[in-house]
């Protein structure tokens, strides 16, 4: 019997334990009820102190919602009422859907998930042979190697449009795929909007009309939408966002299938369980349980199963943690987030029950923390498990000697962001900064020392974080991190992810390479082609800050290979390896531009200060135009004409969003000293100026 089958046989051995451990767990003596209701409106209420505006969530138990409630507030500047009807971004949980789709059409035998997705799609290519192996099968579980988000007019302030999804194809026309089909999961956005176009070609219908016949009606959902539905707006969740205390425009996804619907979180656990096979009159048993297969495991991974991410078809995890390794249960879960709407979908479908947990602003991380308390809280109160099982707190390390082996992990590491770090490892320990940008978010240290604890480990100096060197035998070196992390007072999670990946030693440039490539260290490049009511302009200035290292010939996990071109070498599994991309500069009437991510990019060298000569025209090519304030117009105000579906923003010296015409509302903006102005348009429009 081969590996791959005793996993199999031991996964259906399990699966019937795990439904026995919740059938016979009610003779058991039942926990009271007002204790979910009081956990959830105490996590609730934590969740608000993480840059939530409102929160919802639900318990649904077998057909009926048990448990449904709200905190925080619809909108600052009015008395409104958040109620079980307020809709939510929710984001990924979108794919959920998208799974389920198609796994329906496999159901009808109109899709063969190991079938090559040039089947469906025949005109789809790359520039990269190995694209006609993907499989269907390969979408739905993040393998494809397809990098991973086309952002382009993909997330917008209240402006619904098919672009990003009908552009989709020539974009991965031009893009290279980030290893072989198969060889490792990592987190695809638009893997899933390719399933999306498939369920569209198969079926015959939009994805959306698609999804109110076969899911929304027959399950009874009135409140779950995408932009492109016709719905009362005002029954979204107000959104908010830095240095302005008004509601923002509504958050549009226009990426429907893989992060575009809205929902309850009533409707949202009533969808948990219909993926689970709670309805099998419309998606078979048998579906729903190859979706919550360990699909994780067919790629190169690391040695732990429970985790935020185990990915099944469509499920982030197919193993939470900590359920199985505290009360045997099994739980799947499916997080979403947008840049201002967050959500966490986790269902126990051996037991009938799903937690759903929806916030503006806030943290699909939290959320799932919270949700996961609810159905703890849900098992206790039905007698399957008898006491909620927590950790002991972390304690401070206990150093050991290290083995001088590893002194050979130091060395410069791409991380799954995109910039470069390096680890000096010395007298048993190094520094490391966060990688993720979570450390604010989840209470944990921005920069930590890590010593050697033994078992060719380190661990952070306040126990939060085990930091190792994994070898997986793909030939690659890889640093990883496994977090633990809690909301106060509700429960803990933990995140075990691949952070870096090490760089060999490469080789120095030289000549004109070199030269060219000096030039640009240490520049920062700004988005010139996203639409003009993006909200890519609106948060802290997207950007890309170059570190060239000419030593070695790598920039940002790329392997520089002229003077104006660098290949990506980075091939991160898990789950933030995916925003991967070639590099390629080019000049235009003087300029240099870069193209990577799916965009062009000015460096900020080469925006010139602001003259106010009345107007400012967009040119040919519809590039947005970028200015530097300068020290004479620092303090005054600005009044701008704006035309018609363009836009203009104002940036302080931390790129931080002052001003943006599509969500500010005053006729004139203060110029901040040391920032810049952004006019965002199409080829030939006019905007006229005014400085006082």
């Amino acid at each position: 019997m081969t590996s791959r089958k005793i996993s199999g046989f031991l996964l259906a051995f399990l699966s019937t334990f795990l439904i026995l451990s919740c059938a016979t767990g009610s003779v058991r003596e039942r926990g009271p009820r007002n204790s979910i209701e009081k956990a959830a409106a105490e996590g609730a209420a934590e969740l608000l102190k993480y840059n939530s505006a409102s929160v919802q969530y639900a318990l649904i138990d077998g057909d009926t919602v048990v448990l449904s409630g709200q905190a925080g507030v619809y909108e600052r500047e009015s008395d409104k009422p958040l109620s079980n009807t307020t809709m939510y971004g929710i984001g990924s949980i979108s794919k959920m859907l998208t799974a389920g789709s198609i796994m329906m059409l496999v159901d009808e035998g109109l899709i063969d998930l190991e079938a090559p997705i040039i089947k469906y799609i025949p005109e789809f290519t790359m520039r990269d042979e190995r694209y006609r192996a993907i499989t269907v099968r390969m979408l739905l579980n993040h393998s494809s190697g397809i990098p991973g988000t086309t952002f382009n007019d993909g997330f917008l302030f209240d402006v619904p449009t098919m672009a990003a999804h009908d552009n989709l194809l020539a974009h991965l026309a031009q893009a290279r795929l980030i290893d072989e089909p198969g060889a490792f999961s990592v987190y695809c956005n638009d893997g899933i909007t390719l399933l999306e176009i498939i369920t569209e070609r198969v079926s015959g219908k939009s994805f959306s009309r698609f999804f109110a016949e076969r899911i929304a009606e027959p399950l009874g959902l009135k409140n779950t939408k995408t932009p492109a539905d016709n719905f009362d707006r005002a029954q979204l969740a107000r959104i908010y966002g830095p240095f302005y205390d008004k509601a923002l425009p509504n958050d549009v996804v226009n990426v429907f299938g893989s992060g575009g619907f809205y929902s309850t979180a009533e409707e949202t656990s009533k969808i948990g369980l219909l993926l689970a096979g709670k309805y099998p009159e419309l998606l078979s048993e048998e579906s729903a349980e190859r979706m919550m297969a360990e699909e994780y495991r067919r790629g190169v991974w690391f040695a732990e199963d429970e985790n935020t991410f185990a990915y099944g078809l469509g499920w982030d995890s197919v193993r939470l943690s900590f359920f199985e390794s505290r009360y045997g249960i099994r739980a799947v879960t499916k997080g979403g987030s947008s840049l201002f709407s967050n959500s966490a979908l986790v269902v126990l479908p051996d037991c009938g029950l799903a937690a759903v947990v929806a916030t503006s602003g806030g943290s699909s991380l939290l959320n799932t923390i919270l949700a996961s308390r609810i159905l703890e809280e849900a098992l206790l109160e039905k007698g399957i498990i008898s006491e909620i099982i927590r950790p002991a707190p972390a304690l401070p390390p206990a150093k050991q000697p290290m083995p001088e082996s590893l002194a050979a992990f130091s060395g410069r590491y791409a991380t799954a962001l995109g910039h470069d770090i390096t680890i000096d490892i010395r007298d048993g320990g190094f520094t490391l900064a966060d990688t993720l940008g979570l450390s604010g978010l989840l209470g944990l240290q921005a920069v930590s020392e890590y010593v050697y604890t033994g078992n060719n480990e380190f661990t952070s100096t306040d126990g939060s974080t085990v930091v190792s060197f994994d070898r997986p035998g793909n030939g690659e070196t890889y640093l990883k991190q496994d977090v633990r992390f809690g909301l106060p007072g509700t429960g803990d999670s933990q995140l075990i992810y691949y952070s870096g990946q090490k760089l060999p030693a490469g080789a120095p440039l030289a000549g004109t390479t070199r030269e060219a490539w000096q030039a640009r260290d240490g520049q920062r490049y700004f988005i010139l082609d996203d639409h003009p009511a993006s909200q890519l302009y609106y948060m802290p200035l997207v950007s890309i800050d170059l570190e060239v290292n000419p030593d070695s010939g790598f920039t940002l996990g790329c392997r520089i290979t002229g003077p104006d071109t660098a290949e990506s070498i980075t091939r991160i599994p898990v789950m933030f390896g995916s925003m991967v991309s070639d590099m390629e500069f080019f000049t235009q009437n003087g300029t240099e531009y870069l193209k990577a991510k799916g965009f062009t990019w000015i460096g900020e060298r080469s925006i010139p200060g602001f003259e106010n000569t009345g107007t400012v025209t967009i040119g040919s090519g519809g590039f947005a135009r970028y200015f530097k304030i300068t020290e004479a117009d620092a303090g005054k105000q600005i009044t701008v004409s704006v035309p018609a579906g363009s836009s203009f923003a104002v940036y302080g010296k931390d790129n931080f969003c002052r001003y943006f015409s599509v969500v500010n509302h005053e006729e004139s903006a203060v110029l901040p000293e040391g920032g810049k102005i952004a006019f965002i348009g199409r080829p030939g429009d006019i905007f006229f100026t005014d400085i006082r």
